[in-house]
């Protein structure tokens, strides 16, 4: 801001001086240096009701991204529930049903992962401390490779 209102005032400055001594200036140029002022007052006017706005609406958003949190929370604890229990590494499951159980549980895991991606940015945004999910981590290490086996 301040870097602003010290280089418009040189521009302004100039511009009088040609005008002073009825040098040829362009129009246009001169308009521009003469409103040039006002639309930076008017920009930084924005700014602040932005800025308001946004502090008045922060709360809501906040709470809304806590409440989303501990949904995810328990969303993942049943997932790794079913995971542990049901999905495509579970003891006894023959290749072919470990393939297709790979795949129901890797478009969860996708969905998931979205919402990981989402509410991390939101808490980085918030200045939340950022909660890590190392199970979440492990899993998708595990789909990887899961993947890279069924696909030979």
């Amino acid at each position: 801001e301040i870097r602003v209102d010290t280089s418009t005032a040189p521009v302004e400055e100039s511009y009088a001086l040609l005008h002073r001594f009825q040098l040829p200036v362009i129009q246009e140029e001169s308009e521009r240096v003469d409103t040039l002022r006002y639309s930076w007052q008017r920009l930084l006017e924005l700014v602040r009701q932005v800025q308001d706005h946004l502090i008045e609406i922060q709360a809501d958003f906040k709470a809304n991204l806590l409440e989303n949190v501990t949904a995810f929370h328990n969303d993942l604890d049943d997932f790794y529930g079913d995971y542990g229990a049901k999905g495509p590494m579970a003891p006894d499951v023959p290749p072919r049903e470990a393939s297709d159980r790979l795949v129901v549980y890797q478009n969860r895991f996708d969905s998931l992962w979205r919402r990981h991606d989402t509410y991390t940015g939101g808490e980085e945004l918030f200045g939340l401390p950022v909660t890590e999910y190392s199970d979440l981590v492990r899993i998708r290490k595990e789909l990887v490779l899961l993947q890279k086996l069924y696909g030979l």
